[in-house]
């Protein structure tokens, strides 16, 4: 338990510190804005797709990479792929997991263009393998997963094509366990992996920076 609330607080402390680094992007693409209002404008408007990874994932053994592509000027699509190393054991049984991830997720840019707020929906399918080992007996399970659900988020850009996205949504979330030992031992084991698991639920969430071209 002190080990996932040291977790908690790095991740705290590095979404602040990000979310600072997104305010300072902002101000910077406003004086571009200001500076060069006509050629920034017909920039930003050329800007269609867009390839972005999380910086702050990989400290949470995290590997999250997204590419998004306009196909009209408010209507865009984005699809993501996730690798998870979960860093903590769970339970008396030692759990181990590894997770993997694909999302797809659809955007209304409300002002158009990539650099714009923009609202949408995700449908995301996950699944976890994982082992253990309790009274000396080895298990294995897996966990899939799929979550539907709505998001919200805002992509500020560069002249030179650097980016910075910012999203959060949440969904309905819908599990399915597959293990050949049903022992109630184990799937205590199995269930509280589920409960302690901070991500193990129906939250969205991307903090990521990239190249738009």
């Amino acid at each position: 338990m002190k080990t996932k609330t040291v977790n908690r607080k790095c991740f705290i402390f590095l979404f602040l510190l990000l979310t600072l680094v997104a305010v300072s992007f902002s101000l910077s693409a406003q004086n571009i804005s200001e500076t060069a209002k006509g050629d920034t404008i017909r920039k930003e408007k050329t800007f269609k797709q867009s390839i972005n990874l999380c910086p702050i994932a990989p400290a949470f053994g995290i590997f999250s990479i997204n590419y998004e592509r306009l196909l009209t000027n408010h209507h865009g699509l984005m699809i993501r792929a996730d690798y998870e190393s979960v860093p903590n054991n769970y339970s008396e049984a030692n759990i181990n997991v590894s997770g993997k991830a694909a999302i797809l997720n659809y955007r209304y840019h409300v002002k158009g263009g990539l650099q714009s707020c923009f609202i949408g929906a995700f449908s995301r399918y996950r699944i976890y393998n994982g082992d253990g080992n309790l009274n000396e007996t080895d298990f294995d399970f897996k966990l899939s997963e799929v979550t539907i659900g709505l998001n919200a988020g805002k992509r500020w850009i560069l002249k030179n094509g650097l980016n910075l996205n910012m999203a959060l949504g949440y969904g309905v979330f819908m599990d399915h366990l597959n293990t050949k030992n049903t022992s109630p031992d184990v799937l205590e084991s199995i269930s509280q992996f589920q409960k302690e698991y901070d991500l193990y639920n129906g939250f969205f969430g991307e903090l990521s920076i990239g190249y738009a071209f």
